[in-house]
């Protein structure tokens, strides 16, 4: 189960990316879900988002575009 942050309605998907080829490796629901599946810090995973570090885990990181 995801909780939801308190400020925001729900989460930010975020995409998992190979930093050499730039292929989309996997989607996460969430950042803490991502954090737990690669067994790291979710404040690494967000910090590579906010672009504070070009990569977290050896992965480039980045949230999911939804077009309506």
């Amino acid at each position: 189960m995801i909780k939801l942050n308190k400020r925001f309605n729900k989460p930010k998907p975020i995409l998992k990316i190979d930093k050499d080829s730039n292929q989309i490796i996997k989607r996460y629901e969430s950042i803490k879900e991502a954090a737990r599946d690669n067994l790291i810090e979710p404040n690494c995973i967000r910090r590579a988002l906010e672009g504070i570090y070009k990569t977290s885990c050896g992965y480039k990181w980045c949230y999911e575009k939804i077009v309506n």
